[in-house]
């Protein structure tokens, strides 16, 4: 079972936010963050984004959450003689996309993702992925 946690981006201020404690309001999120864990933050609903933690970790460590750009060398598992290219794509996760060890699954087969790393996130690096 994976861990549940999440990250906030807060559009107004432009900002990238890792809870230690957070609690859903009516009005929006009242946190506490890793770094900050005595200064309580709050943010509306209408300026917050949620990004859940996919309980994987890239080749460095670093926690992969929704909304990370990653780096990864992708080999298709039914064309294994294929050379395996380097591509750089967002991380989702929906019905359709379940991330499974380093490996995305989808309706058309699998292909598996080596070498995976986050080289950033669509709110703050938004120029790596066009």
């Amino acid at each position: 079972m994976r861990e549940i946690k999440f990250r906030a981006w807060d559009k107004k201020n432009k900002k990238l936010y890792y809870f230690w404690y957070y609690e859903i309001t009516p009005k929006g999120i009242s946190f506490t963050t890793l770094t900050s864990p005595l200064t309580r933050i709050s943010i509306n609903h209408e300026d917050l984004i949620l990004m859940q933690y996919t309980g994987l970790k890239d080749k460095n460590g670093k926690e992969i959450y929704e909304g990370d750009i990653v780096k990864a060398i992708q080999v298709d598992d039914y064309y294994p003689d294929d050379k395996p290219e380097e591509i750089i794509t967002v991380i989702t996760i929906d019905k359709k996309t379940e991330i499974s060890g380093y490996s995305m699954g989808g309706p058309d087969g699998q292909t598996t993702f080596k070498e995976i790393e986050v080289i950033g996130n669509i709110y703050e690096n938004p120029e790596l992925v066009k």
